[in-house]
């Protein structure tokens, strides 16, 4: 539907498209929008890589616009791929991996995380890329992908780094250890390298139109606040936390599947009556080091304020991540149990009904039924002939 939609005419565009594509016609003609401090200021925070990717495209003679609408198919393929990879590194069941693709897709497509081609679309395949090699142990892949993420996308690569530095102590017998393996800390080392070498340019880059605002300037203006343009501050401090776009930890989780994955800790927890549990292999702990990075990522950005971007930009995306995985994990689990329970005790209508939930549940929603809910607007659904009256 989406592309459908960005094919339906060749004038529709993503809003982060207009920001950031817009000014790149420059690399077709240098004298495109001059004086325009809107184009100079999208084009002086474009991270390099990503400007280079356009760069390369402009050289080639193929339209920006067009690209940016057909490039998300590759990043869906790559992202799908990756997801379904680290799955089975975890828990080698195919359905783990069918189920969190599936999951994670409907989220992204449910917000602007994939149509426009714009630098956030692209750290989706890179975590999961980065996740995937680490789990395997491969040091050039998560060098390169770390590489990346910090020319497009460098938030994120804040939050590797942070995945790298936890991975070098470990909780054995209720203590904190460190690692004894020489090659994390080489790896660890060779990370800050690259990710400084990358990102020092970025900054530099994107300071000449001076510093951020400042938290207590911020404050004095209408347009931080709710209902103003920006709405990052809230005198409802469990929105401010919590759900705020901007501000919360919690931002734009859905669809609501996705919470199927806080069931897990306490799966673990009574393993014993989840026999499947034995095929789930250790690196799932790396799950919660991905929690505890973007968070420790989280709180260090609000008490900058603004230096590092909005505090929901470490937690809203890896985040959705995670409990697409921790969803698809626990679903399985439970309904592996299920299966064998209904089994042992003739209960073969329990495993019927189980399954058409779950796909109602994972199929149907979102769908279009749910248009008569959401969004709660004054638009009236229908078919153009019975609209076409409508007043």
């Amino acid at each position: 539907m989406g592309l459908r939609q960005a094919f339906s005419s060749k004038y529709i565009i993503s809003d982060d498209a207009r920001e950031y594509i817009s000014w790149m016609y420059r690399y077709l003609n240098p004298d495109l929008f001059p004086g325009d401090l809107i184009a100079d200021y999208f084009q002086s925070v474009t991270p390099i890589g990503y400007g280079l990717l356009y760069k390369i495209i402009a050289a080639l003679d193929i339209d920006l616009i067009l690209f940016s609408k057909i490039f998300p198919i590759v990043l869906g393929l790559i992202t799908t791929s990756y997801c379904f990879l680290v799955c089975i590194e975890i828990l080698p069941v195919p359905m783990v991996g069918f189920i969190a693709s599936l999951l994670l897709n409907q989220s992204l497509c449910m917000h602007d995380d994939r149509f426009s081609a714009t630098p956030r679309d692209f750290i989706y395949p890179l975590f999961l890329a980065f996740i995937y090699y680490l789990i395997r142990s491969s040091g050039l892949g998560i060098l390169i992908v770390l590489a990346l993420q910090c020319l497009i996308y460098p938030l994120i690569g804040f939050v590797d780094l942070l995945i790298l530095a936890l991975r070098l102590f470990h909780w054995q017998n209720g203590q904190i250890t460190i690692s004894q393996n020489r090659k994390d800390f080489i790896l660890f080392a060779a990370a800050i390298m690259i990710a400084g070498i990358v990102i020092l340019p970025y900054a530099i880059q994107s300071s000449q139109f001076g510093p951020a605002i400042t938290a207590a300037v911020a404050r004095t203006m209408p347009d931080y606040w709710h209902g103003g343009k920006v709405s990052y501050f809230s005198h409802n401090i469990i929105n401010y936390w919590l759900f705020g776009r901007d501000s919360g930890f919690l931002a734009l989780i859905s669809p609501p599947q996705l919470l199927l994955g806080l069931l897990l800790p306490i799966i673990l927890k009574f393993q014993s009556h989840f026999l499947l549990t034995k095929q789930l292999k250790d690196e799932v702990k790396l799950l919660l080091q991905v929690v505890v990075a973007s968070l420790i990522m989280f709180f260090i950005a609000h008490a900058l304020a603004f230096q590092l971007h909005w505090p929901s930009r470490y937690t809203h995306h890896t985040f959705k991540m995670v409990l697409a995985l921790a969803a698809a994990i626990s679903i399985t689990l439970i309904l592996d149990a299920t299966f064998r329970w209904s089994r042992q005790n003739g209960r073969q209508i329990l495993i019927l009904g189980t399954i058409m939930i779950l796909g109602t549940g994972l199929v149907l929603y979102p769908s279009s039924f749910s248009l008569k809910v959401f969004p709660k607007t004054p638009y009236v659904a229908g078919l153009f002939r019975s609209l076409k009256d409508v007043k």
